[in-house]
């Protein structure tokens, strides 16, 4: 995690990303200039503003959007307390262990859903 507010993005990594999530509103300009801090081929996603890299960035960026639906949503829950959906968490890890549970996910030794707790 980077503190946007602290320095920008690029300027807080030690050198380009494969991929990179914003999770911030962020003016036009630094939404622009997160594409500088990933590899070329790499894939920029963002909830809050979307981003336009440069064409010669080689960067692909995805703005993620949902509905917010509560009637939706409510219709999940009464699927899950009536248990005709289930949710099977077969762990939970500090956020600090993430890098240890993607080795495992990518070595196929996760069952599950994982929960990382900030």
């Amino acid at each position: 995690m980077i503190d946007y507010t602290a320095a920008p993005v690029p300027a807080a990594l030690d050198g380009p990303v494969d991929a990179l999530l914003n999770l911030v509103p962020l003016s036009p300009d630094d939404a622009t200039g997160l594409a500088s801090a990933v590899r070329p081929g790499g894939r920029i996603v963002s909830i809050a503003t979307p981003i336009d890299p440069p064409a010669d960035a080689g960067v692909t960026a995805t703005h993620m959007v949902t509905r917010n639906d509560v009637a939706q949503l409510a219709a999940l829950v009464d699927l899950v307390d009536a248990g005709e959906v289930t949710l099977d968490v077969s762990a939970s890890h500090p956020l600090a262990d993430l890098a240890d549970v993607h080795r495992l996910s990518e070595a196929g030794r996760l069952r599950g859903k994982v929960v990382i707790i900030p």
